[in-house]
């Protein structure tokens, strides 16, 4: 029973994490919706989008294993295409490391 409280506290944190990573990344990339920034837009849209995704299918019960390594190869995909923009995002590629050596 006490799975639960653990489950919602860990998807708070998760969303909060992403929460500060997205204020620092769109703080440090000066993200705007013209010219080279609209890929870096995009790209961050996606890695977010890729640990949401990972995040929602970790705790599933169904253990859609092949879905969550999918949206972890998003997620490090994306956010390493981001680091030219900002440096932080290099934080997507580490929790992509983190999720798949714990075993999605």
């Amino acid at each position: 029973m006490a799975a639960a409280p653990l489950s919602a506290l860990g998807s708070a944190f998760t969303v909060a994490a992403l929460g500060f990573l997205a204020w620092g990344i769109a703080a440090e990339a000066h993200l705007r919706l013209g010219g080279s920034h609209l890929a870096a837009v995009l790209l961050f849209m996606a890695a977010c989008a890729g640990w949401l995704g990972w995040a929602a299918l970790r705790s599933s019960e169904r253990g859609q294993r092949p879905s969550a390594t999918i949206t972890i190869g998003i997620m490090a995909a994306a956010g390493g295409a981001l680091v030219p923009f900002a440096p932080l995002a290099a934080t997507f590629v580490w929790v992509a490391a983190l999720g798949g050596t714990i075993g999605c």
